[in-house]
């Protein structure tokens, strides 16, 4: 991280995959249980593309699985229909196309992923999340929104009771090194 406090490195903590890991909670379920991004082996990608983006622009993770995966899951939750998050991942494949060859190409998700059908996707997400399946395009995700800023909250209001500094960004903490382990039993 580039910021520092009191001359020392920090780090960002976050939830990973808050609103999922609510939604699981709210059935019995835990994060450690279960993925709610499964890897979908039928999508064919394209690996020569992929290693030339990544050699290109020197990044060493890169996964267009599952970056629609995860987009598709996060608009299920939040769109107000099935068909509402579908169109609206339809709309980022395509936005995240048309920066191909501008200078925003080096922050394409989906470089190497082929057509596919999204509404196939959807189903398959869907079976998989089968324990959350109801919260999906019933749009909960305002609901979820409030419950993840109180829990940050929570965790700020602990956090400032043993005078350990931090910085909020939605649902991650920036925090130094040395504090890092207190704020992620905090944040557990």
């Amino acid at each position: 991280s580039l910021v520092g406090m009191n001359k020392e490195a920090t780090v960002s903590l976050d939830f990973k995959a808050i609103h999922p890991a609510i939604l699981l909670t709210w059935k019995g379920y835990s994060m450690r249980e279960h993925d709610p991004y499964p890897d979908i082996q039928e999508i064919i990608i394209d690996s020569k593309l992929i290693a030339r983006f990544k050699k290109y622009y020197s990044i060493d993770k890169y996964n267009p699985v599952r970056n629609i995966v995860k987009k598709l899951v996060l608009c299920l939750i939040n769109a107000d229909s099935v068909q509402c998050a579908v169109g609206s991942c339809y709309e980022d494949l395509k936005n995240d196309n048309l920066k191909k060859g501008t200078h925003q190409e080096h922050t394409m998700r989906y470089v190497g992923l082929p057509k596919i059908d999204l509404h196939e996707i959807a189903t398959k997400l869907e079976v998989h999340n089968h324990m959350i399946k109801e919260y999906f395009g019933i749009g909960v995700g305002n609901k979820l929104q409030w419950y993840d800023s109180e829990i940050i909250m929570h965790c700020l209001d602990v956090l400032t009771v043993n005078k350990i500094p931090c910085i909020p960004i939605h649902d991650a903490v920036i925090c130094k090194v040395s504090d890092k382990v207190f704020v992620e039993k905090v944040m557990t």
